[in-house]
Order: structure tokens, then C-alpha cells, then sequence
């Protein structure tokens, strides 16, 4: 009676076996493998496009102080040397970094347009250059060359 009554008992043991255990931990496996990769290109992405609203900021304060001053506005940080005319506090703060890396650069083009280049780091971003062009819809990278 007694071993009939032990033998129900371990019969009725519920759990999961070890097996079961290594292919769910496995399938958890994969499914990070995947997911991680794709995150990091997200964040990436994101700093990219973070980076190119700066610079259409930039590129609307410095047009902005160009309108009051009737001056070209000829890089962005507070500059001593005669004749040049930085952008201003006022309008924006000139210190500004990317968050893909790097560091933005405000001129005039021939065009008669302002424009911010940055070239992203390829840690945090891309590792390209970009452009924002006054009047652009968002940031563009030079085409790769066939050569």
C-alpha cells in the first residue's frame, strides 16, 4: 500500500525537464541574437535624425541672424578673428555637438544657402558625412563613388 501510494506521488510530479529547460533557454538565445542588432541600428538612426533637426536649426538661426544683421553668418562658435561673424548665442547655442559624433559646420555655399555638414562616428552613428542644405527636407550623404 505504501509503495503504491510513492509511486502515484512520483508519477504526479509536475515540472519541466531539463531538456525542455535548454530549448526554451535556447530559443531566448535566438531571439536576443536578433533583437539586440536591430536596437542598435534604431539608436543609430535615431542620433542620425536627431542630428539633422540640429543642423535645420542651425541653418534657421543663422539665416534669422543674417536677416537682422544684414551680414553672412560664417561658422558657429564665438570667433576673435576681425572680420568674421559667428553665430550668436541668441539665436543659437554654437557649442551644440551631434549626438552621432562629431562636430558641425556652418557656411554660406555659393547658392546664396546656408548649410551644417557633420560627419557621424561609426560607434555611435554611421561613420558617414552628412549635409543639411537650407531648404532641405532632411540631411543627405554624397553618393558612394564606383572608383
Amino acid at each position: 500500500m505504501m509503495n503504491k501510494q510513492l509511486t502515484k506521488k512520483i508519477k504526479n510530479k509536475k515540472g519541466f525537464t531539463l531538456v525542455e529547460l535548454i530549448v526554451v533557454i535556447a530559443v531566448l538565445g535566438i531571439i536576443a541574437a536578433i533583437a539586440v542588432p536591430n536596437y542598435l541600428g534604431i539608436q543609430k538612426e535615431a542620433r542620425i535624425k536627431s542630428d539633422s533637426s540640429t543642423a535645420a536649426s542651425i541653418v534657421k538661426a543663422a539665416r534669422l541672424q543674417h536677416s537682422v544683421d544684414e551680414k553672412v553668418v560664417t561658422g558657429l562658435k564665438d570667433a576673435t578673428t576681425p572680420g568674421t561673424n559667428p553665430l550668436k548665442v541668441e539665436y543659437f547655442d554654437g557649442t551644440k555637438t551631434p549626438q552621432s559624433g562629431g562636430t558641425f559646420e556652418l557656411s554660406y555655399n555659393s547658392d546664396g544657402k546656408y548649410e551644417v555638414k557633420w560627419t557621424s562616428d561609426a560607434t555611435k552613428g554611421d561613420g558617414k558625412t552628412y549635409t543639411y542644405i537650407e531648404g532641405a527636407d532632411k540631411a543627405t550623404t554624397p553618393p558612394p563613388s564606383n572608383g
